[in-house]
């Protein structure tokens, strides 16, 4: 393995010269790799090349009217011009408004509406949503459509509408701006690192979108944060597997490699099998995704060794033994070396670091790559923070924990009870400028002093891990006055090959109509603890048959008796007294977390 030099600190104010410096230092290298439907070659654009893309939007752009600090909704899917545009818009003070790929023209024209967007960069395969929709938007100054990769990506685009090369091309031609207003930017003298930057809109745990407003100095700022506490060099392969629109994927797998030089592969879907193909084919060395994904990855790398041979079968589980052995030791080395064969030969022998984000990475996922010689961290963060907060180092690992604070972050726990558990509380220099056009959710985010109230329950151990707990909103009181984290409950469930997905919720006393689980007495005033349960159906009947998973009585008393095992290791109070299945598996964001607001009681749990 490579030795990596800590990267030199960033200092660029803003975007504009951050496009600048990364073209001119950069210019030949490969920035960006894209292979979409069908095609068996790759798609690649230099530094150079990324950069005149993304100069031809903004200079269109302004040729429209477009101005600084006008808002700029980008609604696509994962490809090569989203990067071009959000650098295209940040880099030219407009504010950069990244939309969910997977909302709907509602959810789409909602947030237009809310940002007052000027103009619009949108994938061609949303094109017949748009066309009634941006008539209806007031002050549309531009609509660039991009190529919908599809059959009809020929059909002429309606009027007020024009395609992505069509806008780059008038764009580059436009030699001075129709706006004098628009030429104060060619310098950028006014684009100070508090300017705005990005604007996303993100769903809390009421279900109402806020607009996060995230500046220049503080995206750049979280960029620096995450090199220095990973880092990486310009021979890196970044594998972009997790939707743009989120400040993880942003952040972290596009901004922060291209900072240093490195390229960035992205994924066209979070498949296993396209990104397995990827990361081979480009030869992929750093991994950012949820734990969902690692979690499906790792139990193909089980089920791999379990379909070989049983020779094959005892020499692998020896090379194992000895990786744990390794590991024990402090040796990783051993497991690195002797695995290295088989990591080569899934595809993904190329990878030297995995950072899982997003949501707790189970534990038992993180053991399985360990043995097998990856190298896996986790990290915490949110939007409102740009989003980096903790990580584990390379290092200085523990899986059960978010990791320490990332350079210049201070954190605080607020609130301790006399379990050290309280609200995680944060201030950074990437700290949101605020919610958009909502100034009362502002003043409730931050504390009198400055920090950012997470929402988070967490602890800090003597060595300065921090370990998340639950969420406030989340906490269930029982009768008996005790305080239920849901999270750590739905915890010891992990790596179970019965339950799919579950949700601790609590049930008030007047709800108490059992549905399998043993009852506990209770008090009125109270909550009792239950569970709503999704079985692992697809994993049922790979262990047990067809005909066992299509008989629910069976299911259940299978459940039954999984609820029973975990139940066996919590103490009395946090036992779980009833539970209830679900056939249809809970709503999810883009990035694959339940949608806890949605489900904040039992009959919402068991009736949406």
């Amino acid at each position: 393995m490579r030795k990596l030099q800590t990267p030199p600190p960033l200092d660029w104010p803003n975007f504009a010269v951050f496009l600048d410096e990364m073209a001119e230092r950069y210019s030949s290298r490969v920035a960006l790799r894209f292979r979409g439907r069908g095609s068996s070659e790759f798609e690649e654009w230099s530094y150079a090349r990324l950069a005149a893309e993304s100069r031809g939007l903004s200079a269109y752009l302004r040729s429209r009217g477009v101005m600084p600090g006008d808002r700029v909704a980008v609604w696509s899917e994962n490809r090569l011009e989203w990067a071009a545009a959000y650098l295209g818009v940040v880099s030219a003070g407009m504010v950069a408004v990244p939309v969910d790929a997977l909302a709907d023209a509602a959810e789409f024209g909602a947030i237009l509406s809310a940002s007052e967007a000027a103009a619009l960069v949108v994938s061609g395969r949303y094109r017949d949503s748009l066309e009634g929709l941006s008539r209806e938007v007031k002050g549309l100054k531009a609509c660039v459509i991009l190529p919908a990769q599809t059959a009809d990506s020929a059909r002429a685009l309606p009027a007020g509408m024009i395609g992505w090369q069509e806008a780059v091309s008038q764009g580059a031609a436009v030699a001075v701006p129709q706006h004098p207003e628009a030429a104060t930017h060619e310098k950028t003298p006014d684009l100070g690192p508090g300017s705005l930057a990005s604007i996303i809109f993100t769903s809390g745990t009421t279900g109402r979108p806020k607009g996060v407003m995230l500046s220049h100095g503080g995206i750049i700022a979280n960029i620096d944060a995450a090199r220095q506490a990973l880092p990486i060099d310009a021979a890196d392969v970044f594998m972009c597997v997790l939707p743009l629109h989120h400040t993880y994927s942003t952040t972290c797998s596009l901004l922060s490699p291209l900072s240093i030089g490195a390229s960035v592969t992205i994924c066209e879907k979070v498949v296993g099998k396209v990104i397995v193909d990827d990361v081979r084919d480009s030869q992929g060395s750093v991994m950012i995704a949820v734990p969902l994904l690692y979690d499906k990855l790792a139990q193909a790398l089980l089920q791999g060794v379990a379909a070989r041979p049983q020779l094959t079968r005892a020499f692998v589980g020896l090379l194992l033994g000895l990786s744990a052995l390794g590991l024990r030791l402090s040796a990783p080395e051993l497991g690195v070396r002797a695995l290295a064969f088989l990591r080569n030969r899934t595809g993904l022998g190329s990878l030297r670091l995995l950072v899982a984000g997003g949501g707790p990475l189970n534990v038992s996922t993180a053991e399985v790559f360990d043995r097998f010689g990856f190298t896996i961290v986790q990290g915490y963060g949110m939007s409102e923070n740009g989003p980096l907060i903790t990580t584990n180092r390379i290092g200085h690992r523990d899986h059960r924990s978010a990791g320490l604070p990332v350079m210049r972050t201070g954190l605080r726990i607020a609130g301790t009870g006399q379990d050290g558990i309280g609200e995680i509380q944060v201030r950074s220099p990437s700290l949101m400028l605020g919610y958009w056009r909502d100034e009362e959710s502002t003043a409730a985010a931050f504390t009198e002093d400055g920090w950012l109230r997470t929402g988070d329950l967490g602890r800090v151990d003597s060595r300065g891990f921090v370990f998340i707990t639950g969420r406030i909103k989340s906490i269930i009181v029982t009768s008996g006055g005790k305080n239920i984290y849901p999270e750590e409950i739905e915890s010891r469930f992990e790596g179970s090959s019965i339950v799919k997905e579950l949700l601790v919720v609590g049930r008030a006393h007047a709800d108490n109509r059992s549905s399998g689980g043993a009852r506990e007495a209770g008090g009125a005033g109270g909550e009792t603890v239950c569970a709503v349960i999704v079985p692992d159906y697809e994993a049922i009947e790979a262990t047990r048959g067809k005909a066992f998973a299509a008989d629910r009585g069976l299911v259940f008393d299978l459940v039954k008796a999984e609820v029973e095992r975990v139940n066996r290791s919590l103490p009395p109070y946090k036992k779980l007294s009833d539970f209830a299945l679900r056939e249809v598996e809970f709503e999810k964001t883009s990035s694959r977390k339940i949608k806890r607001y949605l489900y904040r009681s039992w009959s919402e749990a068991l009736s949406r």
